[in-house]
């Protein structure tokens, strides 16, 4: 992905609020060169240290085009955190890095080029507590970098787009549903994120250290993929919108995007394939959660009741 340079240009704004599952980004403005501003609000936002001792947070990460011409590139952030103005009441929830959780670059990617991790940020509320989010100014500093080719004169168009997320804490816990026999795996209790083997009698798999287990803390989103969500997702990848997606006739089952945008922003989009999802996640530099990851995330780190599915229902 190109990083963002910035010259002496007039910026078009997009005009439309950006809606998801209440999350409101506003107010999108150029105030220098590097940098881009924006007002964030969203509701029902907390933090608490007893159980489940988690919080919630919101991903925000940056596309823009030319408005005459050219494709939607993602810009790339500065990963000196004190060169972002976060607002009062919100701090970064992780820093931005360009290594992964591991310390690893992405194939390819060095300290000094342009294939970082710095694609967006995690914000959350900076105190203990409950309640909304009120509207709060953030200003984020893109990164320059000469490849992309802005020349003075042109007019750009700018998105700043949120996802909500929940943080889920480090800690250990048992995966498995208690259930000792042939057609299940062993349960195990996981308390750190080492090779490990998981076996039923029958085959055994080896999951290296590198493969998230869910002991470490990690984020996942707090809905579902949204038609509003997907909508952008069109809007800011073939630079057209769609008159169906997917491209698939179900009758009066609801799947249709329209092209005039009579949408319904915070309902959850469906008929999403794997080919749908990992794009989505792509596009927004997310990757999908491992099994493991949602069997933690469903059941925390207590023990799970004999026959108990993650999802907390049983097989009697």
């Amino acid at each position: 992905m190109k990083k963002l340079l910035l010259l002496s240009i007039v910026l078009i704004l997009a005009t439309a609020t950006i809606n998801a599952n209440n999350l409101r980004i506003t107010g999108v403005t150029q105030v220098s060169e590097t940098e881009i501003s924006f007002t964030v609000s969203w509701e029902n936002s907390w933090e608490v240290i007893g159980k489940p001792g988690n919080h919630d947070a919101v991903w925000l990460f940056i596309k823009y085009r030319p408005c005459s011409f050219g494709a939607w590139e993602h810009a790339l952030l500065d990963t000196v955190m004190a060169n972002h103005a976060i607002g009062v009441g919100l701090i970064p929830a992780v820093p931005v890095s360009k290594t992964d959780r591991f310390g690893n670059l992405p194939a390819g990617a060095t300290l000094t080029n342009k294939l970082g991790h710095n694609t967006g940020i995690m914000l959350k509320r900076s105190a203990l507590g409950k309640g909304h989010i009120p509207p709060t100014v953030c200003t984020l500093k893109v990164v320059k970098d000469g490849i992309v080719p802005f020349q003075n004169g042109i007019d750009y168009e700018i998105k700043v787009i949120g996802i909500e997320m929940v943080y889920v804490k480090t800690e250990g816990y048992m995966l498995g549903d208690g259930i000792q026999n042939t057609y299940s795996f062993d349960d195990i209790l996981i308390t750190s994120e080492d090779a490990v083997s998981i076996t039923d009698g029958w085959s055994t798999k080896n999951l290296p250290a590198t493969f998230p287990k869910g002991y470490e803390s990690f984020y996942c989103m707090k809905y579902e993929i949204t038609e509003g969500q997907y909508y952008e997702l069109i809007a800011t990848t073939i630079n057209m919108l769609p008159s169906s997606t997917p491209a698939v006739n179900y009758g009066n089952y609801r799947n249709n995007l329209s092209a005039t945008g009579t949408i319904t922003p915070d309902r959850a989009q469906n008929y999403l394939g794997w080919s749908f999802l990992t794009k989505y996640l792509d596009w927004a530099c997310l990757r999908p959660m491992t099994e493991l990851e949602y069997e933690k995330a469903c059941k925390g780190p207590d023990v799970a009741p004999l026959h108990a599915y993650a999802w907390g229902t049983f097989d009697q």
